[in-house]
């Protein structure tokens, strides 16, 4: 493909995420059963290849997975308690760990999913703190954005410790075992 041929691609995706978004979700919507058969095939037929990115993956991994190992470990015993509500948006959901530094393993912050995707996604580009097409980005969404910046770079100055609202526990409050 050639450079023009992208950028033409490129812009048009920028300029149509919205619609192209939704015709993706209306299409797994219909396709459900056939996208899940073709998913299984693949995983049948690519077993060795799927197994081997696992074990790289746990290889160049393996600290991550032990501080997440430490913290389902700490939370099924009851040394540490899950938030009931996400740290960034307040929603009352079940919540994820999220680790600020994996040098402090029972250091988490209780966010909901798509708050700790959009951590993760700020944290892959916070230093360049641009975010795709703002423009296009739901009120909501922009709001969740502001909160994940704000949140990222507090808990960054403050080493791990985030001041949250009363009725949720700071993320650094819950590791006194």
């Amino acid at each position: 493909m050639t450079e023009a041929r992208r950028n033409s691609n490129r812009e048009y995706y920028n300029a149509n995420k919205q619609s192209i978004s939704l015709a993706r979700r209306e299409y797994h919507k219909a396709n459900k059963k056939a996208l899940l058969s073709a998913n299984q095939k693949y995983r049948k037929q690519n077993r060795h290849r799927l197994n081997e990115y696992q074990k790289s993956y746990v290889k160049m991994n393996h600290y991550k997975i032990k501080c997440m190992d430490l913290v389902r470990n700490a939370v099924s015993v009851g040394y540490l308690t899950r938030s009931p509500y996400c740290e960034i948006c307040n929603k009352p959901t079940k919540t994820d760990g999220h680790h600020q530094d994996y040098l402090k393993p029972l250091s988490v912050n209780w966010l909901c999913k798509s708050c700790h995707i959009l951590v993760h996604y700020c944290i892959k580009d916070l230093q360049k703190l641009v975010f795709a097409d703002i423009a296009n980005v739901s009120k909501k969404w922009r709001e969740r954005e502001k909160k994940c910046l704000s949140f990222q770079i507090n808990s960054s100055l403050s080493g791990g410790k985030v001041s949250s609202p009363s009725r949720i526990p700071a993320c650094g409050d819950n590791t006194g075992i």
